[in-house]
């Protein structure tokens, strides 16, 4: 399998291979982000997904619930931070098979 750069995941960005986790981290914006990654597993034509990171934190048992599903996906899940990871979305960001952040990003962990 052919390396793929962060510029390279940027620009696919509009694939049905994306899901977007974006402002704070609840039960139910996780639910929703793992039901996206599901699907996209079950496509199957896929060799990897992007989660795209921009959230102020949130809850840490559902974090954590994402964290534990990325960790067990049968394909490689990159995380990219495109303007704040932090609390629990920097873990999120941390935990996947390849971490990326945009120039301007901004991560903190406490």
């Amino acid at each position: 399998m052919a390396d793929i750069d962060a510029m390279n995941l940027l620009s696919i960005s509009n694939t049905e291979n994306s899901v977007y986790l974006e402002d704070d981290i609840t039960e139910l914006s996780v639910n929703t982000t793992i039901k996206k990654m599901v699907s996209i597993m079950e496509n199957g034509n896929n060799r990897f997904m992007v989660l795209y990171i921009d959230s102020n934190g949130g809850s840490l048992s559902s974090g954590l619930k994402l964290m534990d599903f990325i960790k067990r996906c049968k394909i490689p899940v990159y995380t990219i931070s495109l303007n704040s990871a932090y609390g629990m979305g920097a873990y999120i960001l941390a935990s996947g098979h390849k971490k990326y952040m945009k120039k301007n990003s901004t991560m903190i962990i406490t």
